[in-house]
């Protein structure tokens, strides 16, 4: 199999860049009751994904740092793209099996 289908069969897509919304989706999809600590718990963890991701030195969209690292992970960027369709589709789906997310 490859790696979109294994996707697609197999995994519950939670994006980092959608730390919200993909908690909240984890949550109702292992039906997990919201217990009193629940949002500090969640801004700890978004708080430490943050930081780990300020430790990384940026580059320059298409700069030639850019363009090389695109050609040597093309597949990877690929493969990441339509996983961010999936969550949508996820989100969808979810969202019609156990209704509107309620705030």
């Amino acid at each position: 199999a490859d790696a979109k289908q294994v996707v697609m069969e197999k995994v519950l897509v939670l994006l980092s860049d959608r730390m919200d919304d993909s908690i909240d989706r984890l949550a109702r999809y292992m039906d997990w009751n919201k217990r009193e600590d629940y949002d500090e718990c969640i801004k700890s963890f978004d708080d430490a994904g943050t930081k780990s991701m300020q430790s990384y030195p940026g580059i320059l969209e298409g700069s030639d740092e850019w363009k090389e690292l695109e050609k040597l992970n093309i597949f990877d960027l690929e493969l990441y793209e339509y996983i961010k369709g999936m969550f949508e589709m996820q989100g969808t789906m979810l969202e019609n099996k156990l209704g509107p997310i309620e705030s």
